[in-house]
């Protein structure tokens, strides 16, 4: 049993020290699921939104009556005559000329009343509300859309940093074996010692350069991991940075501007301020009409019996009030000055618009420039790389034929290490501009 004990106990101890060194694998799709988790800004936009859907569902409640239930019971201190008791049994709604013969020490009047108030100003205020709410969703999603932005290009740019480091670990491999190749030879006389510690200096300096480049990288992993919520855990990232090219239509690009975030944000809100401004409008220069309608059942004396119907008194009413506001037709007047205030807010807005349409379509032009240049230099690196490697390959068989020297080998190398570093370094800035792109288009490409 105790062996049993202490093997369990060992089992145990290794999977507690293994399992923190197993790197969880990470997909961009992954990446942004955990970061639409964890946003602060998104969870902010999410509460915004729902203040604004709830603004616009309860606006309909203006179309409800306005529905009121209230009893009264009046009790005197004193047995009055009908006479004296008529200002009691006013403040009941019930005619002095109604009262009985006695002389009631209390009374009790029920009442139940509606009353709907109109102004074509409501109609108006509720679509503003509509507009406000769908301000709100394009809010949300120009929230979304600049998170996956920001995570993406920080995704593969870490999956640059693996790529490069994977490079350099390649060439490291490299120098390792031509440093334990000059080592056999130096020891079996055929090259001059000065070879060997040529060789043994490179492949050390090249040592830290990776060291230095995998702390980078691990640095970078656990700033990504914690900004998108997972905390110190260690993670690989799987997706590679597409070398996919694609075609654009530059005019087809351009005009696609109306689908940008900002854009329809700035019109929908200009929409919902001309709702407003014809809200305010119609609720100064259109009449108001109200209508009411109660039922007020009273009993004089709440000694009588409260059954027969003869006993009760009602003094509900029906009414329709037609009210307009005269102050407010004068021009110095407060309503005057704030629909003047709101057109001109909207003109502002509308120069707002116009401006911001000018400098997306330069943003867009400049982004479609930077895509042709990268694309370019995308192609011109992949013919570098197969000079480079040539380069390599030859230099390297003379090197082991002895008829070019270490330096030449170097110097291809160096070459070859620069060329695969700028192939990845221009895939990268292709796709990040592909990236912004389709932001400022609103348009999905890839």
């Amino acid at each position: 049993m105790n062996i049993r004990k202490h093997a369990l106990l060992v089992v145990m101890v290794l999977v507690a020290v293994l399992l923190p060194l197993s790197a969880r694998n990470l997909s961009l799709a992954e990446a942004l699921e955990c970061a639409m988790q964890e946003s602060i800004s998104l969870k902010t936009a999410e509460v915004d939104l729902a203040t604004a859907e709830r603004a616009y569902k309860i606006g309909f409640g203006a179309y409800l009556p306005n529905i009121q239930a209230s009893s009264t019971l009046v009790r005197q201190n004193e047995n009055v005559s009908a006479k004296s008791m008529g200002g009691m049994m006013s403040a009941l709604g019930v005619p002095s000329s109604n009262l009985p013969s006695t002389d009631p020490t209390s009374a009790f009047a029920g009442n139940i009343s509606a009353s709907f108030s109109f102004n074509p100003a409501m109609i108006s205020a509720i679509k503003s509300t509509r507009e406000s709410y769908k301000a709100g969703l394009i809010s949300y999603d120009d929230t979304k859309a600049q998170l996956n932005v920001t995570i993406s290009k920080l995704y593969y740019g870490i999956v640059l940093q693996q790529e490069a480091l994977r490079i350099q670990e390649n060439t490291l491999a490299a120098q390792k074996e031509r440093m334990d190749q000059a080592e056999i030879d130096y020891k079996n006389g055929i090259v001059p010692e000065i070879s060997f510690l040529s060789n043994s200096v490179t492949y050390e300096n090249s040592k830290i350069d990776v060291e230095e480049a995998r702390a980078a990288l691990v640095s970078a992993k656990r700033q990504f991991a914690f900004l998108i919520g997972l905390g110190e855990e260690d993670i690989n990232l799987t997706d590679k940075i597409d070398s996919t090219l694609f075609s654009f239509d530059e005019n087809e690009m351009v005009q696609s501007i109306s689908s940008r975030y900002d854009i329809r944000l700035l019109k929908a809100q200009s929409a919902a301020l001309d709702l407003q401004r014809r809200a305010l409008v119609e609720g100064t220069y259109i009449p108001s009409v109200a209508v009411s309608a109660g039922w007020q059942p009273t009993i004089s004396d709440i000694k009588k019996e409260w059954g027969p119907r003869d006993n009760w008194i009602d003094n509900g009413s029906v009414s329709v009030t037609l009210a307009w506001n005269l102050t407010s037709l004068l021009p110095f007047s407060g309503s005057g000055k704030n629909i003047k205030d709101l057109k001109d807010a909207q003109k502002k807005m509308n120069l707002g618009i116009q401006a911001l349409e000018k400098s997306a379509r330069i943003e867009i032009m400049d982004l479609l420039d930077t895509i042709d240049m990268a694309e370019n230099s995308l192609r011109t690196s992949e013919r570098t790389i197969e000079l480079a490697k040539a380069s390599y390959e030859m230099a390297s068989e003379s090197y082991r034929a002895g008829i070019t020297s270490l330096l030449d080998v170097r110097d291809a190398e160096n070459q070859l290490f620069s060329a695969e570093l700028g192939r990845l370094s221009n895939q990268y800035a292709y796709l990040s501009a592909l990236i912004d792109l389709e932001y400022a288009t609103g348009h999905k490409i890839r």
